[in-house]
């Protein structure tokens, strides 16, 4: 069993929780069920099967709340709470409604055996007297899931399509559900167990919870139990606050909405440095690859002059490898010009490197 599931237990087992919760899911509010009509009940079903013959085995199906209403006519309620929407839930309410049924009848038969009281023939056979009645079992299935409860209903919205003609010998069995999510208002509960289901409905919308809770001053001081349950569901903390005081929704609500800012300002600040980063980075990127292409285009027009100051030397001979070092080595540019047009009219490699050596040296002091 879940931590809902307790929680849920421990706050239904409070009678009047239990009668209102009955009333608005089976009777729309009017008071049928009162909380002193209510009388605890054995929450576990089972039955015996075997014989003197066979090796018998126990089986046993435990419901979630169970209370024997002495209204005008005696009832078995079952409470079922659900924190999933359970696609076999017809087929679970079908057993633990039969074993209750079989729980009552193999009681019937224990009081007949002690009392010797069955008349010969099919009374003793069948263990009960032909006028006996059960006691109604009604189970009412809670839905606190999240989702809309989209299981079957019923037992024909579990089998294969049923015609007309199979529906005279093919029983349909349903069961009841209460689902908050067809509710608008949950005004017709008279205890805090309306809370319950405001906060399942709203949980998601802290806006419109905070309108809720704001306008109700219930919300203000709400008992252990009922701030710990809606705690759980809508995933809030709210602190207890003075022994004499009950513990205050709205604000915990209100912090929990300051904390997100908090949270959304961090993010936003973070994602703006990140995104500031980035931005960065490319202008970086691009700037780097604007300044490369320039770079590069420099370097690749000062390699082609360098080249060609070969070339024209070439023609008058071999060029030691100690000049061509000087020439490849120069990467101004305007320099490299002014020896292109040198060597492709001094006539020597001799003429050529004295030009150089005096161009070089008026650069230098700038003459």
């Amino acid at each position: 069993m879940g931590a809902l599931d307790e929680m849920c237990l421990s706050f239904f087992e409070d009678g009047r929780r239990f009668a209102d919760l009955m009333n608005v899911a089976l009777f729309d509010g009017k008071p049928k069920v009162k909380a002193e009509e209510l009388f605890e009940l054995d929450s576990t079903f089972s039955t015996v099967v075997g014989s003197k013959s066979r090796k018998s085995s126990t089986k046993r199906v435990t419901v979630d709340g169970a209370r024997l209403w002495k209204g005008k006519f005696l009832r078995i309620l079952v409470q079922e709470y659900q924190s999933y929407v359970d696609f076999g839930m017809v087929l679970r309410c079908m057993k633990s409604e039969a074993l209750a049924y079989e729980k009552q009848w193999r009681n019937i038969q224990r009081g007949h055996e002690r009392n010797k009281d069955l008349n010969p023939g099919n009374e003793f056979l069948s263990g009960i007297k032909r006028d006996e009645k059960f006691i109604p079992v009604i189970t009412v299935v809670v839905n606190l899931s999240d989702e809309r409860w989209e299981g079957g209903v019923g037992l024909y919205d579990m089998i294969e399509p049923v015609d007309d003609v199979t529906k005279k010998y093919v029983s349909d069995y349903r069961i009841n559900v209460f689902d908050y999510n067809d509710h608008d208002s949950f005004d017709s509960f008279v205890t805090d167990v309306r809370k319950v289901f405001e906060v399942l409905k709203y949980k998601s919308d802290k806006k419109k919870l905070l309108e809720i809770v704001s306008a109700d001053e219930s919300y203000k001081s709400l008992a252990d139990e009922t701030a710990d349950l809606i705690g759980k569901i809508a995933n809030i903390e709210i602190d207890r606050g003075k022994e004499s005081e009950g513990r205050d929704m709205c604000k915990a609500i209100m912090d929990l909405m300051a904390d997100s800012k908090d949270e959304g300002r961090a993010e936003g600040r973070a994602e703006g440095r990140a995104e500031g980063r980035a931005e960065g980075r490319a202008e970086g990127r691009a700037e780097g690859r604007a300044e490369g292409r320039a770079e590069g285009r420099a370097e690749g027009r000062a390699e082609g002059r360098a080249e060609d100051i070969l070339d024209f030397l070439g023609e008058y001979g071999m060029v030691d490898e100690e000049l061509s070092k000087k020439i490849k080595a120069q990467s101004d540019s305007e320099i490299l010009r002014r020896w292109v047009k040198v060597a492709a009219r001094c006539g020597s490699t001799a003429a050529f490197e004295a030009a150089m050596e005096a161009d070089l040296k008026s650069a230098a002091t700038g003459n």
